[in-house]
């Protein structure tokens, strides 16, 4: 894998700068039409940046002098990314274009660390220049023919329901800041050889256009994730049984960045409709035992 310098990300920042600001103005004619489109670009960055340092977490759960390393890089690195992004918007401080051009920075470069971090994620096994290890080949025998043919939920309910709990210093955070919570469920599934053209960049088949997000109270509690997006159709192209993952992040009402780290689901959808699966959730900052992956 080669090195990312700096240098090297800031110019593959700079093309997202360009995309996004393109996209808004097509789509939105007003300073705060344009805003609007900006920060929620940026919000999917940030949720897909974290879903994904979410599973170097777990690649690292066996490591963790190198999981501390991460832990800090990522700490820094937010430093790093909001201090980039006030010197270069540092001429807007104050006027109606600030919140666009700050989002659109950000976003560029969250799009940059999303590509590391998906570099880190495919690391061969052996690579000594890579920090995150390879991922386990699964040893389980194949499914047979007539299990793979008609996924178990492929008439039925595909809801299911969580629960959020929050550490203490979580809640006080969230409370203080009358900030919300935001579960977001994507279902997916492995392909039949037949149907590989309809798979997604990394293979897989996408069962939702967009993540279902179920909004909760800042203070936790039930979400009930309904599984109405889901194209049912598009579980005729599955090799297997429908899977979902599931994350828990702050609604980012009050701050534009997510506060908190959560357990999350990635797994077989029929093993989560069993019984609601509960996710703890602690402040990104504050020191807690590693999340879990789920059920």
């Amino acid at each position: 894998m080669k090195t990312v310098t700096l240098a090297a990300a800031m110019v593959l920042a700079m093309p997202t700068f360009a995309s996004a600001q393109d996209k808004c103005s097509d789509a939105a004619k007003t300073q705060a039409a344009m805003n609007e489109c900006a920060g929620s670009s940026f919000k999917k960055s940030d949720k897909k940046l974290n879903e994904l340092y979410q599973q170097i977490e777990t690649r690292l759960n066996d490591d963790a002098d190198t999981k501390k390393l991460l832990v800090q890089a990522q700490r820094d690195w937010v430093k790093f990314r909001d201090a980039e992004c006030n010197f270069q918007t540092a001429q807007a401080a104050g006027g109606s274009m600030m919140p666009m051009l700050t989002a659109q920075c950000t976003d560029g470069l969250t799009q940059s660390r999303i590509k590391n971090f998906e570099a880190y994620l495919k690391c061969e096994e052996g690579d000594m220049r890579c920090p995150v290890p390879a991922a386990a080949v699964s040893t389980a025998a194949p499914s047979t023919p007539a299990q793979a043919a008609t996924p178990a939920t492929a008439q039925g309910d595909m809801g299911f329901d969580v629960n959020v709990t929050l550490s203490p210093k979580a809640a006080a955070r969230l409370a203080a800041e009358k900030e919300g919570i935001v579960v977001f469920a994507d279902y997916y599934g492995d392909p039949k050889k037949s149907a590989e053209k309809h798979a997604n960049e990394i293979g897989q088949i996408s069962l939702v256009q967009q993540d279902e997000e179920v909004q909760i109270p800042g203070t936790g509690g039930h979400a009930h994730v309904s599984g109405a997006k889901v194209d049912t159709k598009r579980l005729d192209w599955l090799a297997g049984p429908a899977k979902v993952n599931v994350n828990v992040a702050s609604a980012r009402k009050s701050n534009p960045d997510n506060l908190l780290a959560c357990d999350f689901i990635d797994g077989a959808l029929a093993d989560v409709m069993k019984a609601p699966v509960t996710l703890h959730c602690y402040l990104i900052e504050e020191k807690h035992p590693d999340t879990k992956l789920k059920p």
